[in-house]
C-alpha cells in the first residue's frame, strides 16, 4: 500500500491498517499495529502451506481449481481504478488470478448491501465524520441478510463477539465513564481486532486538496468540512 500512496496518491495519503483515520481523535498508536509490509515471499509461502501449487502459468491451484477472483469497484473512480489495477498486478506477482471489473457505483453499492454472493472483492471507501462510532460499519447487526431481506454495511461479513462490544462500550460506556479517554481506550481494542483478523486490507486515507483564489482571505477549512467557517471568509481587493 505504501507503493500505492506513492504512485496512485503522488503522496497525499496515508497507508491505513485501522478503521479510525488521523484526523480523528479515536486513530489508535499506528506503531502499536501489525503494519502488514508487502512481502511476496511470505504470501506464496502461505499458499503453499494450504496446499497450493503453482502451475505453468503461474497461478497457484489446489485440486485443480486456480485461485481466481474479481475486483470490482466503481467505474469513472480514477483513483480507485487505478488502485484495482495495481492490486491485481500484485496479485498476479504472487500467482492469484485478480481481474477488475469497474461498474455503476450505486449498483455495486446495492449488491454490497444487499450481501448478494456474486460479490467477490471490492474496493469502496467510508466518509467518515468527527463522531468515530463504527456501530453502522462493524456491529454484527449491521450484517447484511439475502435470506432475510436485511441490508446493511457490514458486508465483509465479519462477526466478533469481542468487536461488538468494544463498539458498544465505546458509544455507551457501561460504567457511565463517556470521557474520550475512556471511549478511546475502547476504541483501542476494536482497531485491535480487526487489525489481527483483518477482514479487509483498509488500504488508504486521501488527503483532499483544497484550492482557492489568491485573494480569499481566512480560508481555514475543517478536518472534514471544507466550508468550516465560511462566514469568515473574505476577498481582498
Amino acid at each position: 500500500m505504501d507503493a500505492v500512496v506513492k504512485s496512485v496518491l503522488f503522496g497525499e495519503g496515508v497507508k491505513m491498517v485501522s478503521h479510525h483515520v488521523p484526523v480523528q481523535w479515536s486513530y489508535p498508536d499506528p506503531a502499536s499495529l501489525n503494519a502488514y509490509k508487502y512481502d511476496k515471499a511470505k504470501a506464496e509461502s502461505l499458499l503453499q502451506e494450504a496446499g497450493y501449487t503453482k502451475g505453468a502459468d503461474g497461478i497457484y491451484a489446489k485440486d485443480g481449481k486456480p485461485i481466481s477472483f474479481t475486483i470490482r469497484t466503481n467505474a469513472g473512480n480514477k483513483t480507485r481504478e487505478t488502485l484495482a489495477q495495481v492490486a491485481s498486478e500484485q496479485y498476479k506477482a504472487i500467482g492469484v488470478d485478480a481481474k477488475t471489473s469497474f461498474e455503476a457505483f450505486q449498483g455495486l453499492v446495492t449488491q454490497l448491501t444487499e450481501g448478494h454472493p456474486s460479490v467477490e472483492a471490492v474496493i469502496i471507501g467510508w466518509s467518515l465524520g468527527a463522531e468515530p462510532d463504527p456501530y453502522d460499519i462493524w456491529h454484527s447487526s449491521q450484517l447484511p441478510d439475502p435470506a432475510t431481506g436485511q441490508t446493511g454495511f457490514g458486508f465483509t461479513f465479519f462477526k466478533s463477539a469481542e468487536l461488538d462490544k468494544a463498539i458498544e462500550e465505546g458509544r455507551n460506556p457501561s460504567n457511565g465513564d463517556c470521557s474520550i479517554q475512556a471511549r478511546k481506550g475502547h476504541y483501542n481494542t476494536f482497531n485491535k481486532i480487526l487489525n489481527e483478523e483483518q477482514p479487509y486490507n483498509f488500504g488508504f486515507s486521501q488527503t483532499v486538496l483544497a484550492v482557492t483564489a489568491k485573494n480569499l482571505q481566512n480560508f481555514a477549512p475543517g478536518s472534514f468540512d471544507s466550508y468550516s467557517g465560511v462566514e469568515k471568509w473574505w476577498f481582498k481587493k
